[in-house]
Parts: structure tokens; C-alpha cells; sequence
């Protein structure tokens, strides 16, 4: 039977399905192993507000007003490849509570398994030697029967349906009988603790026991122990009108990719372009970048011969030159065509001097580089300052990199280039930005953020007007109104929050 394992997602997604009432066995988590690398909870039938809340989101979305339907209809069709009819055989036996976990990684696979209250033990069982043409092998395991398909393994254990690798179905059996789950370990419950109490659904990861379990392979990871020496969780909770996560994270992980994935949040944000339809920020890219370095410095044969190559080539030296004088950095782009598109990144220099001379050997090393359609020249900025200009038919506006005072920008088009130099009208001013930003809540900085609005309008007007299958998908953009995501320090934890929003 595989069904199950596929349906979990989709009601995790969607976490409104009509289940059962409480099952007559103790909690999900109870069965997952207290060594789990990786641990997870899902609530499958909110109530009350979350239940208001998500309703209100999907009727947002065209035919969200029947979901409960839509979600009946896919979850038959799945079922239905198995032999099972979900309504009669599955829905009336699916309780409201689900967890999951890997205990064990491997080159290629892990064990783990999914457990899903049961409110009819009888009737779980009854669906799991129904599915599949029956073809399942029995087996048995200190006592419990369960059926074996191909590598999946399916068992009721202790009010629970439980799918899972064998290993995975065995390691819950041992935990129901041992009483020794994850429930309580007070690492898992301190890192969970940072999570809001109303998730919709939360996973701990380990990261020390997920390297520690791939073995000689974790070798190859070394230089990343320290950054996840520490437990780090992620939750799903829904709002009315929006969708929010909230994560920990060690704080040397989001320095090195915190603006790309996670939201690092630095005041450079709220300088940007007021009609920044994207806009980033990262607090000390060039701490992050000589971090970056370090890591990775022994790919290419240690940082000192790095540092030399880097030297040699451009006859700088990578930290004092290059990295050392880069300050907040901040991204942006505007604008619904490509006549009026504006683009740029925005770096705050501790060095007026060395900046300058980067600048300059930049512009050396790119002329020598560059495909022979583009012009390189003296800086034609009306505004002036160090710097060059590169002109070519591949793009719609001059590309100016400059420096003005403390600040270096590289922006496409004179108006990109002064907003971020001379900033005037900023995101900062924006009424919706600020709204935004504020509800993230207190102490969160934003680190990205997309308006919706004005992508879609560009789409349009760059030919996906026309486009039949751009047309079909633009309903269910439509809703969206925008994302904000940033982060807040809490001691050597960084908590993240990121916020779908809704019209």
C-alpha cells in the first residue's frame, strides 16, 4: 500500500480534511523514537479560528469555496489507484492528529514512517490488507502483525496507523512499548518552544544526528558541524488573510544564506526604491562572504591559495581589498516593462579607498572579459562619482557601477543608480511596506520582501497576456498580495518569520 504515504502531504498542505474523533490510543509523537533526527507534527483537522483561517484563504482561489470537495476528489483519485475507496475505506478511520520522523540516513534512503491516529483500529487494518490487490506479506514483530509491500511497511500500533520503512515500523513499535519517545526530550521541547503555540504544523531537525548517520559520507560535511551544532525547528501557522512560517536557525547559517532563503533582515531594506517590487538586504555581506571562504576555501586548496590566486589576478588581497570594506548590502528591482525596468545592489563601503580601488580593477579585469557588444567607458552618470559604464544592446539601460561617498552601487539606468545613491522616496515611506514590516511582529527586521501587484503587470506586458497557459495559472497568482520575511536574534538563535499575505 503506498496511498497513504502520498495522501500525507496533500492533507498536510491543505489541513482541512472532515476526520474522526480522538483516537483511543496515546499521542502521535509518542511512537517516534526519542534518537529521531528528524520530527514533525501535523494537525489535519484545525478547528475554530485555523479552521476559519484557512477557509478564508483557499475561498481566495478559484473554487476555494468547494474545498472540502476538491480535497475529497483528489484524495479518491489517489486511493482509488490502490484499490481503496478513500470515503468508505479510509476517511472514517483518520483521526485529526499526524507526526512523522527519520531516525537513520543513509547513502540513498533513510528509515523513518508516518503515523496517523486512528480512531478504528479494525478499519485501519481492514484498508491496509484491502489495498494493494492484497499482495502484502505478513510479518510479525515482537508480538504486532504487519504487512510488508515491496520496501513500505504498514502496521496499526497503539491507536495509530503507522507507514513506514520496516526499520522505521519496528523503531515505533519499540518506542510504544519502551515509552521512550520523543515527547519531552527537553533539547527537542526547548528548540520547539520557539515556535508560536498555534502551528498548524512544526518539524525539529537535528542536525548533528543527521550527519553523524550518514557515516564516512558525513566527512564530506565537516566544515559545516558548527553550524549545525544546534537544533533548529520550522512551523506552519495560518492567519486569516496570510500564510506565516517561523523557523530558528543557528545565526551562522542565516549569515551565510540568510538574504537568499531566509530573510536576514538589515535597515539597507527600508532604503530602497519606494516602488521596489523586490527588494533583499544582508547585515555585513562581507563578513558573510569571508565566512563563505572559509568554508569552501579547501575545494580549491586551502584559503591561503585562494587568497594567492586572488592577489595574482587582480593584484588585490581578498580580505582587506575585497571583502573587508563591504558593509550592509541591499537588492532591488522595479518597475511593470522592460522600458521602465530599474535594478540595482547597494553596498554600504567601511573603506571609501579601498572600494575605489576595487571599483577600479573591476573595470579592468571586465573589459578584458567582455563579449565585444559591450561598451566600456568613463562613468556617464549626470550625478557623478567613481566609477564606469557599461553600454550594450543585451540591455535596455546603461549599466553604471559607482561609488558616491559610503556608498557602491551597481544599477541598471541613471534613476536606478541615484535612488540607491541619493535615496529620496523609499520602501521605508511605503505605506504597505511599513504595514507589512510591522506585522511581522516586534523586533523582526525585514529581510525580503515582494510585492505581488506589479510582477504580474510586468508579466503581462512582456507578451504573458497572450500566453493560454500563463492565463490558466494568473487566477491563482491573483491572491497573492505579497511575502515578507525577516529575522530577530534570541541569544545564539535567529528566529525567522516569513508571511505569505493575501489580497
Amino acid at each position: 500500500m503506498r496511498t497513504p504515504a502520498i495522501v500525507i502531504p496533500a492533507l498536510c498542505t491543505l489541513a482541512l480534511s472532515a476526520c474522526g474523533d480522538s483516537g483511543t490510543g496515546g499521542s502521535a509523537p509518542g511512537l517516534v523514537p526519542e534518537d529521531s533526527a528528524v520530527y514533525g507534527t501535523i494537525t489535519l483537522d484545525p478547528t475554530g479560528d485555523q479552521e476559519s483561517a484557512v477557509r478564508d484563504i483557499a475561498e481566495r482561489f478559484p473554487g476555494g469555496d468547494e474545498l472540502d470537495e476538491q480535497i475529497e476528489k483528489g484524495l479518491t483519485e489517489t486511493f482509488r489507484e490502490d484499490g481503496l475507496d478513500y470515503l468508505q475505506d479510509v476517511k472514517p478511520w483518520v483521526g485529526d492528529e499526524a507526526a512523522f520522523f527519520i531516525s537513520r540516513v543513509r547513502e540513498g534512503d533513510a528509515d523513518g514512517a508516518v503515523i496517523l491516529e486512528a480512531t478504528d483500529e479494525d478499519a485501519a487494518q481492514e484498508a491496509f490488507e484491502k489495498s494493494g490487490d492484497g499482495k502484502a506479506k505478513e510479518r510479525s514483530y515482537e508480538g504486532t502483525d504487519y504487512l510488508l509491500e515491496d520496501e513500505t511497511a504498514y502496521g496499526v500500533v497503539d491507536g495509530h496507523a503507522v507507514i513506514g520503512t520496516e526499520a522505521g515500523l519496528k523503531a515505533a513499535l519499540d518506542t510504544a512499548e519502551s515509552g521512550d519517545s520523543i515527547e519531552g526530550v527537553e533539547r527537542v521541547e526547548e528548540a520547539l518552544d520557539r515556535l508560536p503555540d498555534d502551528t498548524l504544523a512544526s518539524v525539529y531537525f537535528d542536525g548533528r544526528k543527521l550527519l553523524s548517520s550518514l557515516g564516512p559520507q558525513g566527512a564530506l560535511f565537516a566544515p559545516f558541524v558548527s553550524i549545525f551544532n544546534e537544533p533548529y525547528v520550522l512551523g506552519l501557522s495560518v492567519e486569516s488573510d496570510a500564510v506565516v512560517v517561523d523557523s530558528t536557525l543557528p545565526a551562522a547559517l542565516v549569515g551565510l544564506v540568510g538574504p537568499l532563503f531566509f530573510g536576514s533582515g538589515t535597515d539597507a531594506v527600508r532604503d530602497l526604491p519606494a516602488d521596489s517590487f523586490f527588494a533583499a538586504g544582508q547585515p555585513e555581506v562581507g563578513e558573510s562572504l569571508q565566512a563563505l571562504v572559509r568554508l569552501f576555501a579547501g575545494a580549491v586548496g586551502g584559503q591561503q591559495q585562494l587568497e594567492d590566486q586572488v592577489r595574482q589576478a587582480t593584484g588585490l588581497d581578498l580580505n582587506d581589498d575585497i571583502l573587508g570594506w563591504m558593509g550592509d548590502l541591499g537588492v532591488f528591482a522595479s518597475g511593470t516593462s522592460l522600458e521602465e525596468l530599474g535594478a540595482g545592489a547597494v553596498i554600504e563601503t567601511k573603506d571609501p579607498d579601498a572600494s575605489r580601488r576595487a571599483i577600479e580593477v573591476l573595470g579592468r579585469l571586465a573589459r578584458k572579459e567582455a563579449d565585444p557588444d559591450a561598451t566600456f567607458g568613463p562613468l556617464t552618470l549626470p550625478g557623478g562619482g567613481d566609477g564606469f559604464t557599461v553600454e550594450s544592446s543585451e540591455l535596455p539601460s546603461p549599466l553604471h557601477v559607482v561609488q558616491r561617498g559610503e556608498r557602491v552601487a551597481i544599477a541598471l539606468g541613471d534613476e536606478s543608480a541615484e535612488a540607491l545613491l541619493e535615496p529620496a522616496d523609499t520602501l521605508g515611506d511605503d505605506p504597505d511596506f511599513s504595514d507589512a514590516a510591522e506585522r511581522l511582529g516586534d523586533e523582526f527586521e525585514v529581510g525580503n520582501y515582494f510585492d505581488i501587484a506589479p510582477i504580474l503587470e510586468l508579466a503581462d506586458n512582456e507578451g504573458a497576456a497572450e500566453d493560454p497557459e500563463y492565463q490558466e495559472v494568473k487566477p491563482y497568482l491573483e491572491p497573492f498580495a505579497r511575502v515578507v520575511a525577516g529575522t530577530k536574534k534570541d541569544g545564539d538563535v535567529v528566529l525567522s518569520r516569513s508571511r505569505v499575505e493575501f489580497r
